[in-house]
């Protein structure tokens, strides 16, 4: 394939236009070296887990409890809220903690004041 300036290029290009209009010719990315195949039952795992966490299990409680109790829909709703919330909380003041004290879970680069920039005031808004 002969490129716009002229000169012959072998290698696999995709066409992009630049935000003047014009098509301009750039290389294909690299592969990466992952198959979701090799990993299919850790991802199904994972969503599996996810979605018994955060849908299924507390729209059961909701349930049995909306059912199966005298409690009023307020008080059915706030132990569901509490009982979820919970875990959620826990984790989420862990992980502030972890980020906080140790250098080795933090992104690369990233320095401690950028925790209680995006961690702990990002949660309020």
């Amino acid at each position: 394939m002969v490129n716009v300036d002229g000169t012959n290029n072998t290698e696999p290009t995709t066409t992009q236009e630049n935000p003047s209009g014009f098509s301009i010719l750039r290389p294909d990315l690299p592969t990466l070296p992952y198959s979701i195949r090799d990993h299919a039952r850790s991802i199904i795992a994972i969503w599996t887990l996810f979605t018994l966490d955060s849908a299924v299990l507390p729209l059961l409680l909701f349930y049995v409890l909306w059912y199966r109790s005298s409690e009023s829909d307020t008080q059915i709703l706030t132990i569901t809220t509490c009982v979820f919330g919970l875990f959620a909380t826990v984790e989420w003041g862990l992980r502030t903690l972890r980020l906080w004290k140790r250098e080795d879970v933090r992104p690369i680069g990233g320095q401690r004041i950028g925790v209680g920039i995006f961690v702990i005031h990002g949660s309020f808004i």
